[in-house]
């Protein structure tokens, strides 16, 4: 079985032909003339039911979770692991495994859409991503990275990231541009700005509803390292060595070291390199040639011409303000109380612009082209020349910001850190931006233990045998993609959207029933509305499949899929058995295997095949948490809240 094509102009087939998956579509979306009625109707309400973490106040669970019990709480991180892996499974699978099989235009728009409600939001191409090392392409990002986490406060730390994510998007991006300021976001992105009419708060709204006008768009933060940390003479000879060092000898280390050579004509340079000398102690020597002096520096330290040595999580907003002044005397100007740093070498001004934005600077980018060079044949030649200049200010002004919408046609990228915001850099402007997810909100909000909760899968054996369990057949499809492992993808999709996610939910409304971690309930009354249109989903393409292609339903065929729910059933009641260890109140061993058993029957039963456990719901005071088809009163206030919006009518799909 070979991928859909993007485009594919040679195609003749009707709307009637059209088949989920193992068609021939043209690559054009006509929404105005479909075959599948159910998912349109399921995209237009996944749109209607866009919802936002933030919106969800978790002041109380923060309290709350202070006061579990030690097993409620190993529990909770428990379960949020889990839910974060499932989450960041699914996006992937959606996106790489899944959709690039399905060739019906109105369920990939409504797949996208899903993969956009697990992953919250998206950057285009040829973003950069604030690290460690400096600012990264999202591209050249992989699990290692330490990605700079931005706080509310301000405050920076590094992270690896919790999940990357790579896909193709067709639709609309939001452009926020100024002088000092570009993004490039999908709609459902979360942007974030400073309200100065309400005492500088911060704020967190979509790309397509915020407005950055009268407003303060954040562009840097502050690392929270609390070491001193010395801007040694070492250091200074560093950014000396960057503007008009050399190496000589071929950087052969002799019994010295390696020596590097200054050949320096401005005598506040002479002075300060001979300064520099004097309070590290270093040998050198020097020589008059001319109207140049000459001066050699031999040591054991490696120079770079790219600043290369820099890592952001070593050094301090004081170390930071330091080398940014000492720049400004080596390939710079410090006229009229503003600081200048140029420089040709553009990986040398990326690393600046990276220290810039972790010491609660703003620094713009301008590029020039200066001549006077000559290349190997003689002939005169110009070259990029970028100077940055600095300004004492976190933020730039969303007066000149302008918003606009167009057309997006490529690869999308993302990641998700504990904090849920990042960093990020767009044709050489920096603004502070989000990327989180719903859990990564209750994560970073609540758990005095976020960064393990987010490792706890190479840590806790138990919860690393499950994930690699659930993600097998996941790698079933992208080893050997065919029609039989394209309808096992869709069941696993059944089975981890409506057992295993349940399952989880469970446990979490069970501390709400006992007045406790009640946002953390709300949240997941929201992510489980989500879920429900998610089952909807797969469970109308495997039903549709079933009539398209009865040739695959085969009797072996449909025991590897009985046998595939057996597997999980016995994987979750395992699982829920481990992270309650019996002394959590109202979840017995008992009613987590009943309730495990009934979840798989419903799930059967919906796509028309036989239960295998036949009991009854043990539990359904579940039911008042998470259904969205009534009125509810709000955990919080004891409010009237009406979700009609929300409501599903399964008489549509």
């Amino acid at each position: 079985m070979i991928r859909k094509k993007i485009y594919n102009p040679d195609s003749e087939e009707k709307t009637k032909d059209r088949k989920i998956f193992g068609g021939n579509p043209t690559g054009i979306f006509e929404l105005n003339d479909i075959k599948y009625q159910w998912a349109y109707n399921l995209w237009e309400m996944m749109l209607s039911n866009t919802w936002f973490p933030k919106e969800v106040d978790m002041t109380r669970d923060i309290n709350d979770y202070k006061h579990l019990t030690d097993n409620e709480k190993s529990a909770y991180d428990k379960v949020l692991a889990q839910l974060i892996f499932m989450d960041s499974l699914q996006t992937n699978n959606i996106i790489d495994n899944l959709n690039p099989f399905i060739t019906s235009p109105e369920i990939n728009i409504i797949l996208v859409r899903q993969a956009f409600e697990e992953a919250l939001h998206c950057y285009v191409e040829g973003t950069e991503v604030l690290t460690n090392e400096g600012f990264v392409d999202f591209r050249d990002i992989n699990d290692d990275s330490l990605i700079a986490n931005y706080h509310e406060n301000g405050e920076i730390n590094f992270t690896k990231p919790t999940e990357i994510i790579v896909g193709d998007y067709e639709g609309d991006i939001y452009n926020f541009k100024g002088q000092r300021y570009n993004l490039s976001v999908t709609p459902n992105h979360r942007m974030v700005r400073v309200n100065t009419k309400m005492g500088n708060r911060f704020e967190v709204e979509l790309a397509e509803d915020i407005s950055l006008h009268n407003h303060k768009a954040p562009v840097s933060g502050y690392l929270n390292s609390t070491k001193e940390i010395e801007f040694s003479p070492i250091d200074r000879l560093r950014v000396a060595y960057q503007a008009d060092g050399t190496i000589s000898n071929n950087g052969n280390v002799t019994k010295n070291g390696i020596m590097y050579e200054f050949n320096l004509k401005k005598d506040r340079k002479i002075k300060r390199l001979l300064k520099i000398i004097k309070d590290g102690n270093l040998k050198y020597s020097e020589k008059d040639i001319g109207e140049y002096k000459n001066i050699y520096i031999w040591t054991n330290e490696i120079m770079d011409k790219s600043f290369d040595w820099i890592k952001l999580d070593e050094i301090s907003v004081d170390w930071g303000l330091k080398f940014i002044d000492e720049l400004t005397y080596w390939e710079g100007s410090r006229s009229g109380g503003l600081l200048k740093y140029s420089n040709t070498n553009k990986e040398a001004i990326n690393k600046v612009m990276s220290v810039v934005s972790v010491c609660g600077l703003r620094g713009g980018i301008h590029k020039t082209k200066i001549t006077g060079f000559k290349d190997k044949n003689l002939k005169e030649r110009s070259r990029n020349y970028w100077t940055i200049n600095f300004v004492d200010t976190d933020y730039v002004s969303g007066r000149s910001i302008q918003k606009s919408k167009e057309k997006y046609d490529g690869k999308i990228y993302c990641v998700t850190v504990p904090s849920s915001y990042i960093i990020v850099k767009h044709k050489d402007k920096v603004a502070v931006s989000g990327n989180s997810q719903s859990y990564a909100v209750m994560v970073d909000s609540i758990s005095t233990n976020s960064e393990e909760i987010y490792e706890l899968w190479r840590q806790d054996m138990k919860l690393k045998s499950k994930n690699d369990t659930i993600a097998k057949v996941y790698d079933d499809l992208s080893e050997n993609p065919n029609d039989k492992n394209i309808v096992k993808a869709m069941f696993a999709n059944q089975i981890l959207e409506g057992i295993y996610f349940y399952s989880g939910f469970t446990y979490l409304y069970t501390l709400a029933r006992s007045d406790k971690m009640l946002g953390t309930a709300q949240m997941i009354r929201f992510i489980q509305r989500d879920e429900v249109t998610h089952l909807l989903i797969f469970q109308n393409m495997i039903n549709v499949t079933k009539r398209e292609r009865p040739e695959i339903f085969t009797p072996e065929f449909l025991e590897e899929i009985y046998q595939m729910f057996r597997d999980a059933v016995d994987l979750e009641v395992a699982w829920g058995k481990y992270i309650t260890q019996g002394q959590i109140l109202g979840l017995t061993d008992d009613i987590i295997e009943q309730y495990i058993k009934y979840l798989a029957d419903e799930r059967l039963h919906a796509v028309g095949l036989n239960r295998l456990y036949n009991v009854s719901h043990p539990i359904k005071w579940v039911d008042n948490f998470s259904n969205f088809n009534e009125q509810k009163t709000n955990f919080f206030e004891g409010n009237v809240t009406n979700y009609s919006k929300g409501s599903l009518d399964m008489d549509d799909f």
